[in-house]
């Protein structure tokens, strides 16, 4: 989920470079529509944190509520510690911060994929 097309592009043509399948959304309310719509099919949901109309906490809490067993990683170029906690509260420990490459993307997966076959999250 994130606004910007050039990122959604991006991460898009990474993750399928990774053999994975991808569903995009624009913003924060196209995604809680695709979240409602593939819930389950999703393994994890990936999102941008400063986004117009709905930001992506706002987003991430409704996902959570939607879709509590997929894991949530937070995208930001931007990413204030002072949110680390809030963040927290709702069950989700993995950020992703950009610019980001192919590995770092890879590897935030691989945590949370491994998150919810250990059940155990780990913060990055």
């Amino acid at each position: 989920v994130d606004d910007e097309p050039g990122v959604r592009e991006v991460a898009q043509a990474v993750l399928e470079n990774l053999k994975l399948s991808v569903i995009t959304a624009t913003d924060g309310a196209d995604g809680l529509i695709k979240v409602a719509e593939y819930r389950e099919q999703l393994d994890v949901i990936i999102t941008d944190l400063h986004m117009p109309h709905m930001d992506g906490m706002a987003f991430a809490r409704a996902a959570r509520r939607m879709a509590p067993g997929v894991p949530v990683i937070i995208a930001s170029g931007r990413f204030e510690e002072n949110l680390t906690e809030p963040f927290r509260e709702i069950g989700i420990t993995l950020r992703l911060n950009k610019p980001f490459t192919q590995e770092m993307l890879a590897g935030i997966l691989k945590a949370a994929l491994a998150s919810v076959n250990d059940n155990t999250p780990s913060l990055s």
